[in-house]
């Protein structure tokens, strides 16, 4: 078994996160898919390492260790309930694992329902269309209530014509 320096296994799950999600995890701001992917990245360094304190991980990522508590509690009641934070979870843990299988060290604790990469990458393709679609409409919603409030003043100022 190989000794992998535990800065390169932290520094792979950044990258992993980051490639996976497309955030940056290190810019320190409050976007809520950032915060998700910073989460993450903090949820799989703890599962990854046996021994690994939180004030470890706070100091990688150059927090106070509070945050690293609220943010493994928060992602973990996340992916119950988000198939897609729980896929970005699961595709994060089988590169680490990939990683730590190519150097023979000690395995992570996977969960059962793997999804592949493949998979995960149509997927969150498929997200992102939703996505795009779901802003579209959002839009275009928009636009008819604000063109059903000017059809509406304009039958009322035409029925008062009418029946004055």
């Amino acid at each position: 078994m190989t000794i992998i320096d535990r800065k390169v296994v932290k520094d792979k799950i950044k990258e992993s996160v980051e490639q996976i999600t497309g955030q940056d995890i290190m810019v320190r701001n409050r976007e809520r898919p950032r915060v998700e992917a910073r989460y993450i990245a903090f949820k799989v360094m703890k599962d990854t390492f046996s021994r690994i304190t939180l004030n470890e991980i706070a100091r990688y990522f150059k927090i106070n260790h509070a945050t690293v508590i609220h943010g493994i509690k928060q992602i973990t009641d996340w992916i119950e309930t988000d198939s897609q934070l729980k896929l970005i979870y699961n595709g994060v843990l089988y590169e680490i694992n990939t990683f730590l299988e190519n150097d023979e060290a000690e395995l992570i604790p996977f969960e059962e329902n793997y999804v592949s990469i493949g998979k995960y990458e149509e997927l969150y393709n498929r997200f992102r269309i939703l996505q795009n679609l779901h802003s579209n409409l959002l839009k275009e919603n928009k636009q008819l209530i604000e063109n059903h409030k000017k059809y509406k003043r304009r039958h009322e100022l035409l029925r008062d014509k009418l029946y004055v």
